[in-house]
């Protein structure tokens, strides 16, 4: 098992304490803190991005819901015999039977207009029996379709419905394709996101030891560890990133909270309301996770943006 040794642990102590010491004595750090505030309220939007890809593709696989027209002259028996099959499908997770009638009287409740329209023209009812089929997961169409297909369904189900299902599943298979290529989008430019986060925190550190040149200057030449050289550092890049983290969440909140109103169109809870429970589900879910997966990353970030800073550093300090 990795131990320190006793000596390694007081330096690092002694050199957390000196970052500490310097961020309190020095103030000019404010401008750094918002450049890492705004770089890690980008990664904060480019996860919820992720979880909002994530949202719309779950939404998605949930989507099975299947209206297959019963044809005419089809008898109650064989209509029965049809969904006591269905429900025994392995895939199936609900099926009910709508007659033409139940279909009249759900419309006009949805779509009264439509109904008042054919009310006043006198036209005969136009819906058909139906049956809805909702699947359990998007993965079980191909093997329903296939039992559909069956000769002994062939006569009870209008194939044109079977071919406007195929025709949905394909759709829906293609949406399911943009949204893994969106997921992967982003987790890229999260990615680079990231790496910018590093690079800021470098040049930061390279700034701020260019600052303090004499000082690490007679540390080097007195033969000090290179980790006393780059603790304060780390310590001082470390607090500065977990603060960023902390205002930059503060500011991806006010940011949700305050997106409906900028975009009308995400207040319409009949439109967006599933899409917004699904996201508000995921970061329920995650969020907890991530934030400790960035906090656990940000001591991380710091020592190698200090050591990567204090190195890149290292020739023109020693020259000064």
């Amino acid at each position: 098992m990795f131990r320190l040794d006793p000596t390694t642990i007081l330096l690092l102590k002694r050199g957390m304490r000196r970052g500490l010491a310097t961020l309190k004595r020095e103030r000019g750090w404010g401008t750094s803190l918002w450049a890492l505030v705004g770089v890690t309220l980008l990664v904060q939007l480019f996860l919820v991005l992720c979880l909002g890809v994530r949202g719309v593709d779950g939404l998605l696989r949930t989507q099975t819901d299947l209206r297959l027209q019963v044809n005419e002259g089809i008898t109650d028996r064989t209509v029965q015999e049809f969904l006591v099959a269905a429900r025994a499908h392995p895939d199936v997770e609900h099926v009910e039977y709508i007659t033409r009638e139940q279909a009249y009287e759900r419309e006009r409740r949805v779509n009264p207009d439509l109904v008042d329209f054919l009310e006043q023209f006198k036209i005969d009812n136009p819906f058909p029996d139906t049956v809805a089929v909702t699947l359990k997961s998007l993965s079980g169409y191909d093997r329903f379709a296939a039992f559909v297909k069956g000769e002994q369904w062939q006569k009870v189900i209008d194939p044109k419905f079977l071919s406007q299902t195929s025709g949905q599943e394909n759709e829906l298979r293609k949406m399911l394709r943009l949204t893994d290529a969106g997921q992967s989008l982003s987790l890229f430019v999260l990615f680079l996101t990231g790496c910018i986060l590093l690079f800021i925190v470098i040049e930061l550190v390279r700034r701020r030891a260019f600052l303090r040149k004499e000082e690490v200057f007679v540390e080097r030449m007195s033969g000090a560890r290179e980790a006393s050289v780059v603790v304060p550092f780390a310590t001082e890049a470390t607090v500065l990133l977990i603060t960023a983290l902390f205002l930059s969440l503060g500011c991806l909140f006010l940011i949700l909270l305050l997106l409906p109103t900028f975009v009308p169109a995400l207040a319409d809870l009949s439109t967006f309301g599933p899409l917004r429970a699904e996201i508000g589900r995921l970061i329920t879910l995650y969020g907890p996770m991530l934030f400790i997966l960035e906090l656990v990353l940000a001591p991380v970030v710091g020592f190698i943006g200090a050591f990567l800073g204090t190195r890149g550093g290292r020739g023109s300090l020693a020259n000064a």
